[in-house]
């Protein structure tokens, strides 16, 4: 089919005109891919926006999630001081000294409060008389 094509246009044409002819199809194509070349630049250049976008939000969520949970420490910081200020208005300072002292367990915060440290079993050991024999 190729060939019969081939014939048919070799006898109506001249050999100048048959190459004009391909450099036209030659320029068409040129055309074609230049045009394909710049939407798929356009297309890249479209997914970077996005994807710049994308990384933007992404921070933006990051951000928001950060405030969040510092705005909730916060809240839970002063629900502490308003129930810490309820019990001191309504305790006194002997009753609410008991009630820290059954319920702090860290030395640190014990120290806070100006109470003993707690004794573990490991302490013990070191205050029990010492059965020796020689004595």
């Amino acid at each position: 089919m190729v060939d019969k094509w081939d014939d048919i246009v070799r006898e109506t044409h001249t050999e100048e005109q048959l190459i004009e002819l391909k450099r036209q199809a030659i320029d068409e194509l040129a055309k074609t891919r230049a045009k394909d070349d710049e939407k798929i630049i356009r297309a890249r250049a479209s997914v970077k926006k996005r994807e710049e976008a994308l990384v933007r939000e992404k921070v933006r969520l990051k951000n928001l999630e950060r405030k969040a949970v510092i705005k909730e420490r916060k809240l839970e910081t002063r629900r502490k001081i308003i129930v810490g200020a309820h019990f001191m208005a309504k305790l006194s300072a002997e009753e609410m000294l008991l009630e820290l002292d059954s319920s702090l367990t860290r030395p640190r915060d014990r120290e806070l409060f100006g109470l003993p440290p707690i004794l573990q079993d490991e302490d013990l050991v070191d205050t029990l008389p010492v059965n020796d024999p020689e004595t």
